[in-house]
């Protein structure tokens, strides 16, 4: 049998709020996990910050630092959403960050 074929007869446990089950409790939801790399110089300089925070906060995503400017920014909010629903959230809060970012280059 193909993997397909045997993914046709399982059955995924799957909550309709809380998405399907997980083996780690940090993927809870919908599992999808993007991440993306980005160099943020200004906007994650202390004065800065309250701008880059609420971006981050308004849209569930989760910051790391990696080197000097670059972070990796993942969504955290997957509980709820859709993976559809949840990409496209992503996608406007790294829009939003790339913009103001650049709107500090000037």
């Amino acid at each position: 049998m193909k993997g397909f074929d045997l993914i046709k007869e399982l059955n995924f446990a799957q909550h309709p709020r809380f998405g399907f089950l997980a083996h780690n409790l940090k993927h809870i939801g919908n599992t999808l996990r993007i991440i993306v790399k980005a160099k943020i110089s200004k906007l994650a300089l202390e004065e800065n910050s309250n701008k880059f925070e609420t971006l981050l906060e308004t849209h569930g995503i989760k910051m790391k630092k990696i080197d000097n400017g670059i972070y990796e920014l993942t969504n955290g909010k997957r509980v709820g959403m859709t993976e559809i629903e949840s990409a496209r959230n992503f996608q406007k809060g790294i829009k939003e960050i790339i913009t103001a970012e650049k709107c500090l280059h000037l």
